[in-house]
């Protein structure tokens, strides 16, 4: 039954694509080989569990399970993952809607007995996944909420990691990195790295998913989770929160945080079981956009593994600048236009300021690899284009080669740019080579508090052009000196623990 879903979902060469991908994902072989490099120790669980006392903040965190006819081995796995966190001042609120059985009543009753932080709430019936959720969050005393499904895992440093944050500064979403963990708890496979927030990528997909913390605050103004879009709940929860929040109020920790349990009858196993999410979704997504008074359609994409965006073009086109290099050759129609539409976006956080597309060589077919889709910085200061030799047929990691997005920086030889956006900054620095030319410039925008997008349905065939390695040695160290803060911190979108392990 899963083939024959898979095949009606994608399609026999969509099928084989997709299997193709999933086994040549340089990440995804490297995460399997060695997870727990990414996970602490236990001399690091027992250095964080004295830190955690030392806090100045030490906020009550109430984490919510919504559960159903909770497996005894899950139940029990996901209590016990709770009651080995290194941060001690949370509360576990389990909302049970189990209509038929008392097993999971009594197992958390016996749970209560060891450890009084554990709430325990029987649900007169199932409302469903929303309002069995809704019920938990009726359940917390904390400061800030947290979402666990009740087959999951958290990892041990989950709630120390949310609370350290905290003590940086009073966030009020919270997300971190996740994984997949087989039905066994043993095997882990799939770790998604998060880019910080990124506004037009979560117009297409869930990025965010787990593990998710929110202040109890922005739960009474955003709303409880509306079961209209049960299956895509956490996603709609996720957009209107956003809509309330500033980028600065978002906190993203890019460590796995979260195991999402991957059996027979979950959704991180095969999508296909709950496809009524995808359209979901979609609706959840068209609401958002209209909401913010964004003029867009969302449109289903082959395969579902994403959502479509069509934008209106409209006069966007006579406020930018169109950039196309002497080696580039536009394959995309009215691909000016198609970049321009980007500028229509509604800015609830920031607006658009420059949009660019992909770069691949001049090879045919299916022989046509990625020479840049976006760029990057890394802490050396070296600027280094994404998914470069990929080729061009893939998604790439997570879809990041396929949907647009927000970036560290896009080639200026393809690309759109607001007028207004280039005068404020002060136009390009044409002394610095591409692809440093190309990042200065986009952090300069976005500094400006301009968004760069990053548009990768949107194609140009080049040839490629290397410039002389000494005067990119060069720029490298004049990027490097003029951007020291910021490479410091690092590429909001490239999430570190990409760094070496053949993401790029």
């Amino acid at each position: 039954m899963r083939i024959i879903g898979l095949l009606q979902k994608h399609g026999p060469l969509g099928l084989v694509i997709k299997y193709i991908e999933k086994k040549s994902e340089p990440m995804d072989k490297r995460y399997a080989a060695s997870f727990a490099e990414f996970l602490p120790d236990e001399s690091e669980l027992d250095r964080q569990r004295e830190a955690a006392m030392h806090l100045v903040y030490q906020p009550k965190i109430s984490i919510v399970v919504p559960a159903y006819r909770t497996p005894e081995r899950f139940l029990r796995a996901m209590v016990e993952s709770v009651l080995a966190q290194t941060y001690g001042n949370w509360e576990l609120c389990i909302a049970d809607a189990t209509d038929d059985s008392d097993m999971v009543g009594d197992i958390v009753r016996a749970y209560q007995k060891q450890d009084d932080r554990i709430v325990y709430r029987r649900l007169s019936h199932n409302g469903g996944i929303s309002e069995n959720t809704n019920e938990g969050f009726r359940m917390v005393s904390g400061e800030y909420v947290a979402l666990l499904d009740h087959d999951d895992l958290l990892a041990a440093n989950a709630l120390y990691e949310v609370a350290r944050c905290l003590n940086e500064a009073p966030y009020k979403m919270l997300y971190s990195d996740e994984d997949k963990v087989d039905e066994e708890g043993i095997r882990h496979f799939e770790a998604h790295f998060k880019p910080d927030y990124n506004e037009e990528l979560l117009n297409h997909y869930n990025y965010i998913c787990h593990f998710l913390v929110v202040h109890r605050s922005l739960i009474e103004s955003a709303g409880f989770l509306d079961a209209r879009y049960d299956g895509a709940q956490d996603y709609d929860f996720v957009l209107r929160c956003t809509e309330l929040l500033d980028g600065g109020q978002i906190a993203h920790i890019p460590k796995i945080l979260y195991h999402w349990r991957v059996h027979a009858a979950s959704t991180a196993n095969y999508s296909g079981s709950k496809d009524y999410a995808y359209e979901a979704g979609r609706q959840a997504v068209q609401a958002h956009l209209d909401r913010i008074g964004e003029t867009a359609k969302v449109v289903p994409v082959k395969g579902r593994e994403s959502l479509g965006i069509h934008r209106k073009q409209s006069d966007s086109a006579d406020r930018c600048t169109a950039f196309v290099g002497e080696n580039c050759r536009p394959v995309t129609p009215d691909w000016e236009k198609a970049l321009a539409a980007y500028f229509s976006c509604a800015d609830i956080h920031a607006p658009v300021g420059m949009v660019g597309g992909k770069l691949v060589n001049g090879e045919a077919g299916p022989f046509r690899r990625i020479i840049a889709c976006g760029y990057t910085f890394q802490r050396d200061g070296r600027v280094l284009p994404l998914f470069e030799g990929l080729h061009a047929w893939k998604k790439g990691y997570y879809r990041r080669a396929a949907v647009s997005q927000e970036i560290g920086a896009v080639s200026l030889e393809f690309c759109v740019v607001d007028k207004a956006a280039m005068e404020a900054v002060g136009g390009i620095d044409a002394s610095l080579p591409s692809p440093y030319r190309d990042m200065d410039f986009a952090l300069r925008l976005q500094n400006a508090g301009y968004r760069v997008i990053l548009a990768p349905e949107v194609c140009a065939v080049c040839r490629q052009h290397k410039e002389d390695s000494g005067d990119l040695e060069q720029a490298r160290r004049v990027f490097q000196t003029c951007w020291e803060t910021v490479i410091r911190k690092g590429d909001r979108y490239y999430n570190e623990n990409f760094s070496g392990n053949g993401y790029i």
